[in-house]
């Protein structure tokens, strides 16, 4: 790419080239031979204070030499992607709009009339849209190693498929709220962290869907390498497959033939003859960079494109690397026993405890060093924290005073809290006349009101007895549904987690276990830990040995997968029944080991009496020594 955007400045009468910089120090090309070479990059700015700089070097470089050249004085054309991570990606737009210097993003597709047409033809069928696109590379010798090189900090599915998000971005305008990826390394040439297949998909606020694809390697078939669809309600329109040669050839990666624009009515075939090549599409983007600074273009949209887009492509580079999907609008519990960092968390997240080491990143943005009260974030503390001299509406409208917000929005947020958590009779009464149920919906209404990007709750059912915690616990969840906003929650009480929870992280010792759905780590708990936290009554821990004579291994099973059974294989003597009216718990030893039986319905059973307990099918669960599942 850095010799196509060479020979576009080189070619361009309106371009004056002062260097050229590369590891090697020589330039092999005959029309850029004449022009002086530098192998460091901080001395060729210096020596030449440019006007524009194109970077074109591999993509864990960009962020920092763009800000560099910024700094330096230099408007900025940067190949795609614009960095490595999304804060960095933050970074450099910041530092353009700081500079004041202009800074395009290498979407080569934004300048190519073909594509441009397809963004035309699919908005006028109207959303919401269904994306299916892909570009498999069946790369071998230099090809190959050029991609081994890139795939050093980059994987496939972000270094192309940002050109195909952005394409997305513009066709739908509206906003991604969750990504899943899934990936393989398919080739020991690679580092073991790394993928060179992986595709994802991606949903957006307005419904729409979109799945990519993207490959590298001698192993890729060349079968529907190039898959080009976007379909709607109305119809679809489809990129129609010219004679574009091997799935590695660069130019065929743009190339497009013609397009299919199909209606319920009938389709319509576009042809788009004479087709910009590469290096023509390479002297348009640098013909666009010039004139956005002749002409002083704006380009904010183009900005925030380009970090919209980075930030699907590393969310789906981060689902397949953790197998988590990413989701906008989640419940996220934190669980674990008293002292095991969950709460410590939550106030490193909201900017009360300082971070030791790693990063925090809310809405995309990284917030390390930003103080408490600008990370967009509202907290609901245990101990409720309303001020005793302020009724409810004053205790509500305090933070939105302080933020110097308009009575008429003040009113209007107060209106709106109030009348989702059924507190219009109680505007005028003081905390001192509330029950502690009220008093945790004003807490809460006070974080309502203020609009945050995240709401934290810590244990914020824990003063209330064990009685009255099903109401409050309805009603936050309610409330989660109505607003769609993401929470993280705290607590102790794995029932909490259990029926709050879209994902609990369960925490021990300051380490993260297990994350996952509720039912995710019902069933499949990774370890001895987390099968025994989650579930009540808890699961029940017996030697292997018990069932098979010299099984070394724990053997897990939890209360309700245990049955009365004639000559059962577990020989139980009961010392406790709990009659609960649809259930009945029986508690009682097994080798001196004690058991619980969660049996349906109602069952005559004294304490003393021995009993015959069977396993149901598939619900054993094995652990080693160390406590880690095995076959999980």
């Amino acid at each position: 790419m850095g010799l196509s955007h060479a020979l576009a400045h080189h070619r361009n009468d309106a371009s004056q080239i002062v260097g050229l910089v590369n590891r090697s120090g020589r330039v092999e090309h005959d029309e850029l031979a004449g022009y002086p070479v530098f192998t460091s990059y901080d001395i060729a700015l210096e020596k030449t204070s440019p006007d524009l700089v194109v970077i074109a070097t591999y993509s864990d470089t960009h962020a920092d030499y763009a800000v560099a050249a910024m700094y330096a004085g230099a408007n900025v054309f940067v190949e795609k992607p614009l960095a490595t991570s999304v804060e960095d990606a933050r970074r450099v737009v910041e530092c353009a709009r700081e500079t004041r210097k202009k800074l395009v993003v290498g979407y080569i597709l934004r300048h190519h009339p073909s594509w441009v047409r397809l963004i035309e033809e699919a908005r006028a069928l109207g959303g919401p849209y269904v994306f299916r696109m892909n570009l498999n590379q069946q790369s071998s010798g230099s090809e190959w190693e050029t991609h081994k090189a890139l795939m050093q900090t980059t994987a496939p599915i972000v270094d192309c498929g940002v050109h195909y998000v952005d394409v997305w971005c513009q066709i739908t305008d509206a906003t991604p709220v969750k990504v899943n990826g899934m990936g393989l390394r398919l080739s020991d040439e690679i580092a073991p962290d790394m993928y060179n297949y992986g595709q994802f998909q991606g949903v957006f606020d307005d419904g729409s869907v979109g799945w990519y694809e993207a490959g590298w390697g001698p192993m890729m078939s060349e079968t529907a390498f190039f898959v080009k669809d976007v379909v709607s309600p109305a119809g679809s329109v489809s990129i129609v497959e010219d004679n574009k040669g091997a799935s590695a050839d660069v130019d065929g990666h743009t190339k497009v033939g013609g397009l299919l624009v199909h209606r319920p009515g009938g389709d319509t075939s576009i042809s788009l003859p004479d087709e910009p090549g590469h290096q023509e599409l390479c002297d348009a983007e640098q013909a666009y960079m010039l004139r956005a600074i002749t002409e002083n273009l704006d380009l904010t949209r183009h900005m925030q494109d380009a970090v919209r887009s980075l930030a699907i492509c590393l969310a789906a580079d981060h689902s397949v690397r953790t197998g988590n999907s990413v989701e906008d609008g989640e419940f996220v519990v934190f669980v674990g026993p008293s002292g095991c960092g969950k709460s410590t968390l939550l106030r490193v997240i909201a900017g009360l405890e300082d971070v030791s080491s790693g990063d925090i990143h809310i809405g995309g943005e990284h917030v390390n060093f930003t103080p408490p009260s600008k990370r967009g974030i509202a907290m609901v503390f245990q101990s409720y924290a309303l001020y005793p001299h302020l009724n409810v509406r004053n205790n509500m409208s305090l933070a939105l005073k302080q933020e110097r917000q308009t009575k008429d929005v003040i009113d209007q947020r107060i209106a709106e809290a109030t009348r989702m958590l059924n507190l219009e009779d109680y505007l005028d009464r003081y905390p001192s006349e509330l029950s502690g149920g009220q008093r945790q919906r004003v807490a809460i209404g006070r974080a309502i009101v203020r609009h945050p990007k995240l709401f934290l709750f810590d244990e914020p059912l824990s003063n209330l007895d064990a009685a009255l915690r099903m109401n409050p616990r309805l009603e936050i969840a309610n409330l989660h549904r109505q607003l769609e906003a993401s929470m993280i929650y705290v607590t102790h009480d794995q029932s909490e987690a259990m029926t709050l929870a879209d994902k609990i992280v369960v925490l021990r010792d300051g380490h993260v276990e297990q994350i996952g759905s509720p039912m995710e780590l019902y069933n499949n708990p990774v370890n001895q830990f987390v099968a025994g936290f989650l579930g009540s009554p808890a699961m029940n821990f017996l030697p292997a040995g018990l069932l098979s004579e010299g099984d070394e291994r724990t053997l897990g099973v939890r209360p309700e997968d245990l049955y009365l059974s004639d000559n059962g294989p577990l020989k139980a003597r009961v010392e406790h029944v709990e009659q609960l009216g649809g259930d009945t718990n029986v508690i009682g030893r097994v080798n001196g080991q004690q058991v619980t039986a969660r049996l349906f319905g109602q069952h005559a059973i004294e304490p003393g009496r021995e009993l015959d307990l069977a396993i149901s099918d598939g619900k054993s669960y094995y652990f080693d020594g160390s406590g880690v599942r095995l076959g999980a």
